[in-house]
C-alpha cells in the first residue's frame, strides 16, 4: 500500500507540474528578468509563447531580454510584433526607438522616438534617443536643439540622461567649430567625474581642435593614469 500511495504522489506531482499555465511561466520570467537572469527570463517568456502565441507582453520581454544581450536585430523583431499589436504601447515604441539607434537605422529611430514622444512628451530618455539620432543622420541643427533642450530642463547634474546629452552635444559642438562650448561642457563633464575615459577622451579631441597640445597631453596623462587604451589614440592624435 506504501508503494502504492508513492506512486500516486509522483503521479500527482507529475500533472501538476506540468499543467502551468502561461501566466506562471510568465510571472516566473519577470522575476528572473528582475534580478538579472536573463537567459532563465527568456526560456520562461518563451514557454509562455509556446503555449498562448499572442501574449504581447511574453514577446515585449522576449525582446527585452535579446536587446540586454546584446541581439539588436532579434530585439527589433520581437518588439515589431508587440508594436503591431499595441501600436500605442510607450515602452514598446521607446525600446524600439533605442534598438534602432544601437543598430544605426536613424530614420527607423527618429520614427519611434517621435510616436513615443507623442504619448509621453516629458521623457528625456526618447528626447535623447532623438537627438542622438539626429546628429547620427547628419541633422546638427535639429540636434542641437534637442540635445540642448535635454541640457537645460533636466535640473540634476548627476543624471546620466543630462551627462550623455551633454557628451553628444559637446562632441556636436566639435564638429561644428563651436570649440568654446565644447570645451565648457567637457570641463564640467570631467570636473563631476573625473575618472571617466570617455569624457577625458572627448576633452583631449577638443584641445587638439583648439590647438591647445600642452592640455590635450595633460588628458592623455590622465588616460594613462586610469590604464585606459584610448590613451594611446588620443597622443597618436597629438602627433599628426
Amino acid at each position: 500500500m506504501k508503494l502504492i500511495g508513492l506512486y500516486i504522489a509522483i503521479f500527482f506531482v507529475f500533472l501538476t507540474g506540468c499543467s502551468k499555465k502561461p501566466q506562471d511561466y510568465f510571472e516566473e520570467g519577470i522575476k528572473k528578468y528582475n534580478a538579472g537572469y536573463i537567459k532563465e527570463a527568456a526560456k520562461l517568456f518563451n514557454k509562455t509563447i509556446q503555449i498562448e502565441p499572442e501574449n504581447v507582453k511574453a514577446r515585449f520581454f522576449i525582446g527585452m531580454c535579446y536587446k540586454k544581450t546584446g541581439k539588436i536585430d532579434k530585439a527589433i523583431e520581437k518588439l515589431h510584433y508587440a508594436y503591431e499589436v499595441s501600436p500605442e504601447d510607450f515602452f514598446i515604441l521607446y525600446n524600439l526607438a533605442d534598438c534602432y539607434l544601437m543598430s544605426e537605422n536613424f530614420e527607423q529611430s527618429l520614427l519611434f522616438a517621435r510616436k513615443s514622444l507623442r504619448i509621453k512628451p516629458d521623457f528625456m530618455e526618447s528626447h535623447l534617443v532623438l537627438g542622438i539620432s539626429l546628429m547620427k543622420a547628419k541633422r546638427l541643427a535639429e540636434a542641437r536643439s534637442e540635445l540642448s533642450f535635454i541640457v537645460k530642463v533636466i535640473q540634476d547634474n548627476g543624471s546620466p540622461v543630462k551627462k550623455e546629452a551633454m557628451l553628444y552635444l559637446a562632441q556636436l559642438y566639435r564638429e561644428t567649430d563651436k570649440l568654446k562650448e565644447s570645451k565648457e561642457l567637457l570641463e564640467a563633464l570631467c570636473k563631476e567625474n573625473k575618472m571617466s575615459p570617455e569624457y577625458n577622451y572627448s576633452l583631449g579631441l577638443t584641445y587638439i581642435a583648439l590647438n591647445n597640445s600642452a592640455k590635450a597631453r595633460k588628458q592623455v596623462e590622465i588616460l594613462r593614469e586610469l590604464k585606459n587604451p584610448l590613451a594611446d589614440a588620443l597622443a597618436n592624435k597629438i602627433s599628426r
